[in-house]
């Protein structure tokens, strides 16, 4: 082979390799910059914390509080019922107060460890007693497949000595009973949950519910209901 020839051959060899190796190494690159560079992973969260509101038998609620941020949280100042006084919660955790006749605030401001802050408020009424006689019936009503009659405003006993009046008597399709109570501010709330303990003694089902805002009354309920009034 003449000598042009090689000098030929070595200059096309050359050449393309660096053509495919420029070519290799800038979809690489372009590869490496576009899977590392815009991960989501990177974006940092916004303050944030998820708040959970539950009641209880007692006539009470609590408020319980999640981080959803990506620093710790070091304080959370509860106010309730714009009262001034703070119920200061270290981390993630709980505060509780008892439910009120003239309206139930809360009002939360979350401290986290880079300085952050952000508020949290809830308001809710709880109503009277006669004015939630008319949403449980609608439940009721609803669902009258599956009990035979109910009755309200019943008197029964439960031993000697134990007589009480209970809001609904439903009598279900097994024939036995069932109970559906409510309790606002003024009623008597520490006799009603005894006469529940009575009641659960006995093995008959019932449902106290005390000083619940509407929503919570209807949730509880159609749960009650849906559950077989067990």
């Amino acid at each position: 082979m003449g000598k042009e020839v090689r000098n030929f051959l070595c200059w096309f060899l050359l050449t393309s390799s660096v053509f495919l190796n420029s070519c290799g190494g800038s979809s690489s690159s372009s590869n490496s910059s576009s899977s590392g560079g815009s991960s989501d992973n990177n974006v940092p969260l916004t303050p944030d914390v998820n708040v959970e509101r539950t009641f209880d038998n007692a006539g009470n609620v609590t408020y319980c509080f999640q981080n959803l941020y990506d620093e710790p949280i070091e304080e959370i100042d509860v106010e309730f019922d714009n009262l001034g006084v703070f119920n200061s919660v270290y981390g993630e955790g709980c505060a509780s107060k008892e439910i009120t006749l003239d309206g139930n605030y809360m009002d939360a401001v979350v401290y986290f460890s880079d300085g952050e802050s952000i508020t949290k408020e809830d308001y809710f009424q709880t109503p009277m007693e006669r004015d939630v006689r008319s949403e449980i019936e609608e439940r009721l009503k609803e669902n009258e497949d599956l009990f035979q009659w109910f009755e309200k405003d019943v008197l029964i006993s439960v031993g000697i000595g134990d007589a009480f009046y209970v809001d609904y008597l439903i009598r279900k399709n097994d024939g036995k009973d069932a109970i559906i109570n409510y309790v606002d501010c003024v009623g008597n709330l520490e006799q009603e949950l005894k006469n529940a303990d009575l009641l659960d003694l006995i093995g008959i089902p019932n449902l106290c519910m005390a000083r619940l805002p509407y929503e919570e009354l209807n949730s509880q309920t159609n749960d009650f209901i849906d559950g077989g009034f067990n």
